[in-house]
């Protein structure tokens, strides 16, 4: 069991949020405007996806009618968004190719990690399976972008100092992204009878 809650930390926003930050620098700092807006444009995308998902299980008491789907996995959304393209972009500042194979590797990672959500029974299958679908496939989109760019300069040092920054979150406690959503839902939910089962 501890090797899945180290493994599904991947994907928590404590992990997940910086490392995003850190491919909009990383392409920022390579002068790519149009694939930074294009990168922040996906990282919103997803978190609004899986926030309103939640907010309607949460708010809108739709437990009864789905009862195996409480929201799309923000775990496995954000590794399948995130991972394959840090794995991208670090392989192309360190090798100056390979990064079709290095997003391959991230896909993978992503995969596993959904594979831990339901291992540690935070989520179910077909949650797990939504979050990676899409997050696979807004990574997906921002990967064509960069398709078009045989290279964005990466820095190799500012990746390696990067990821050396990354590596200690992975230890951290997780976010308290659920108690954040909770609160929320008993701001918005029109229902009283969902809003006292969020208590």
């Amino acid at each position: 069991m501890q090797f899945w809650q180290f493994i599904t930390g991947f994907g928590d926003s404590m992990f997940a949020l910086p490392a995003a930050a850190v491919v909009t620098l990383w392409c920022a700092c390579a002068g790519t405007r149009g694939q930074t807006a294009h990168w922040v444009a996906m990282v919103v995308i997803a978190t609004v996806c899986v926030t309103a998902s939640k907010l309607f299980y949460m708010g809108w008491g739709s437990a009864e009618q789905l009862p195996a789907f409480t929201g799309i996995s923000g775990h496995a959304t954000m590794a399948g968004l995130v991972l394959p393209i840090l794995c991208a972009l670090a392989a192309q500042a360190y090798c100056g190719s390979g990064r079709q194979r290095a997003y391959h590797v991230g896909q993978v990672l992503a995969l596993v990690v959904g594979a831990s959500r339901v291992a540690v029974h935070v989520h179910s299958v077909s949650e797990v399976v939504a979050g990676l679908i899409l997050g696979l496939g807004l990574s997906q989109l921002f990967l064509h972008a960069l398709q078009r760019r045989h290279a964005i300069g990466v820095n190799r040092a500012l990746v390696t100092t990067c990821l050396l920054a990354l590596m200690p979150l992975l230890l951290a406690k997780p976010a308290p992204t659920q108690q954040v959503l909770q609160h929320l839902a008993r701001v918005v939910t029109p229902y009283p009878q969902a809003s006292a089962r969020l208590n």
